[in-house]
């Protein structure tokens, strides 16, 4: 019925189609049943058949102590008996789920054209503005209609990066989860800035900052993963927002808080100034960082110590699939990088060759470890590229012109004037004074100086720094109004004329290839609904793949290329002795067609 319906946009012929179903809570039960199932294994003797009933009687009689019982349910402590009794509610729920009566409710349906001129062509044909719709205009009212319903159509991303079990996610939902998790974010920063503020010496203000970093990263991981995202783009760009934003916070703009005015260039004996913490960080993101990612300690630890004592063939192959890691946060220490080079630019001038050879060295480090340590994570997309440069890159860009003008009207950093060979205390900071210019601008404040200071006190700058002052002050008013205009505005726009237009657009050139063909170059892949599990070396099915070729599945195992059975959450739950093949329909279809 949906192949029949999107034939005429097609060059050639509708190669699959993708029913995607409202079971996700099916599906995510019966990945819940999967861990469990791997945990009982790894606790019991080899030999014994995990799936029958006979051996779980005696385990299931056996009460724990009430303190056991309080840890287990904080997921400690785990035996034998407290797992079988989560998999038993958890089974329980699986056929509470399986007898859902809105389960078969389609929520969305992808389809795979032979050509690109075909996806094109149903885009173009059947895109529309998002308030179209309210207004029944004269192109909304000649869209066709799929029984009699309109169609909201877009471009999906691809197969590996979308994140089925969050599909069916509302946007209220999802925007919610966001605001939620952004939120509790940024007060993290805001105690950690206010707790390093308050941490008078020097030495243990850094150690915390560094073990704030490291905190906020795992914070952001655990944040973000109870946030919907339906592409895994979406995901790594709101895992990048929490870790950038902290960093960049914590790192960049803390030490400039918390450093006192007459310490930036130079300190008295013992203490460290602004420039000095710098070049430290600089020299740690240019050689520690990078050669822990080459050294991958967590990697050897599982290599060489939890490999050789895993007690089944499966667990010792988890331990071989590489370390995980996360663009956003490898993206987070460029940005990083990026912003101390910019904002600190005008005081520490060496910091241009610093991020040079920063960025040269975590190049060849991550090349060498994406080639070598790193496991195969899914596809995010550039999104994560975009989000950086249209806002992180920008705004580091806007601040070191303005942080230009205020660094040259600091200097020489002493809080000194000296006339007659007589020295008076003055406040050469105008950025921290009660009274802020912006754009800043050369003038000598004298209302808001310490007492005592002469009658005839003309300001601190030469004639020069004045000049250098006003001619950065100005550059960076326009380079914040070029920024405004270009990337904000432009967005906006963007944004409303999507509510009365289609704005679809092709973002690339027709590569004039056939999807069939691409399977010849292992490139093709098909929009197959899966999930992930941990520690498994590959992803578990959550539909039939009865009408689809295997070579179209974006992964292999080659213990496996026949029927993926194994794999297969359609086989768990008949296991249970539910009925899949009849009429009512628990999991989502993928079909494909040779030709037309």
């Amino acid at each position: 019925e949906w192949r029949e319906f999107f034939l005429p946009f097609s060059e050639k012929f509708v190669n699959s189609c993708t029913i995607v179903i409202n079971n996700e809570e099916l599906v995510k039960a019966l990945v819940v049943r999967r861990i469990l199932l791997k945990e009982l294994k790894n606790l019991l003797p080899p030999g014994i058949d995990i799936e029958s009933d006979s051996w779980k009687r005696n385990f299931l009689q056996q009460e724990p102590p009430a303190w056991k019982r309080w840890l287990q349910g904080a997921g400690f402590c785990k035996d034998i008996s407290s797992l079988l009794k989560n998999l038993h509610c958890c089974e329980m729920s699986i056929r509470t789920h399986a007898e859902y009566e809105r389960i078969e409710e389609v929520n969305h349906v992808i389809i795979t054209f032979e050509t690109e001129n075909g996806q094109r062509t149903a885009l173009e044909a059947l895109s529309c503005g998002k308030l179209e719709g309210y207004f029944r205009t004269k192109r909304k009212m000649s869209i066709p209609r799929f029984n009699r319903k309109s169609l909201k159509i877009k471009e999906p991303p691809e197969p590996n990066d979308v994140r089925w079990h969050d599909l069916n996610e509302t946007s209220f939902l999802r925007m919610k989860q966001q605001v939620i998790s952004n939120g509790s974010s940024v007060v993290m920063v805001l105690v950690g800035c206010y707790v390093a503020k308050a941490i008078k010496d020097p030495i243990y203000s850094s150690v915390f900052i560094s073990v704030f970093n490291g905190g906020i990263a795992v914070f952001g991981a655990v944040a973000t993963s109870l946030e919907a995202h339906r592409n895994e783009g979406a995901y790594q760009r709101s895992l990048f927002f929490k870790i950038a934003l902290a960093r960049v916070f914590t790192t960049v703009f803390l030490y400039y808080l918390i450093t006192p005015f007459h310490e930036f260039v130079h300190a008295g004996e013992g203490k460290t100034s602004l420039v000095e913490r710098m070049a430290s960080l600089f020299i740690s993101e240019m050689v520690i960082a990078p050669l822990l990612i080459v050294v991958d300690p967590a990697g050897l630890y599982a290599k060489f110590v939890q490999a050789p004592r895993a007690l089944t063939q499966d667990s010792m192959d988890s331990n071989f699939l590489g370390s995980n890691f996360s663009l956003a946060e490898r993206y987070t220490s460029l940005t990083k990088v990026l912003f101390m080079c910019l904002f600190y630019a005008t005081i520490f001038p060496v910091s241009y060759f610093f991020c040079s050879i920063t960025l040269f060295v975590v190049y060849f480090s991550d090349k060498y470890a994406l080639l070598r340590i790193w496991r195969e994570v899914p596809a995010s997309g550039p999104s994560v590229a975009k989000f950086s440069r249209d806002f992180f890159f920008t705004t580091a860009l806007v601040l070191h012109a303005t942080m230009a003008a205020f660094w040259w009207s600091g200097f020489p950093y002493d809080n000194l004037y000296e006339k007659d060979e007589k020295f008076y205390s003055v406040n050469q900071n105008l950025l921290g004074s009660s009274h802020i210019t912006y754009p800043a601008k050369p003038t000598d404040l004298k209302e808001y100086q310490p007492e005592g200071i002469p009658d005839d006190w003309n300001g601190w700058m030469s004639s020069d720094q004045e000049t250098i002052v006003r001619l950065t002050g100005i550059t960076s008013v326009i380079l914040l109004i070029l920024v405004v205009v270009n990337t904000f505005y432009n967005k906006v726009v963007q944004r409303v004329k999507s509510c009365f237009f289609s704005t679809y657009k092709p973002n690339r050139q027709n590569q004039e290839i056939d999807f069939s063909q691409l399977c010849n170059l292992e490139k093709a892949s098909l929009y197959i609904p899966q999930q992930r599990v941990p520690g498994n070396p590959f992803p578990v099915l959550a539909c039939s793949i009865s009408d689809i070729q295997p070579d179209y599945i974006d992964w292999k195992d080659p213990q496996d290329q026949t029927n993926y059975d194994k794999h297969s959450l359609v086989c768990d739950l008949k296991k249970l002795g539910v009925d899949v093949d009849g009429e009512k329909r628990l999991f989502s279809i993928v079909k494909q067609w040779a030709s037309s």
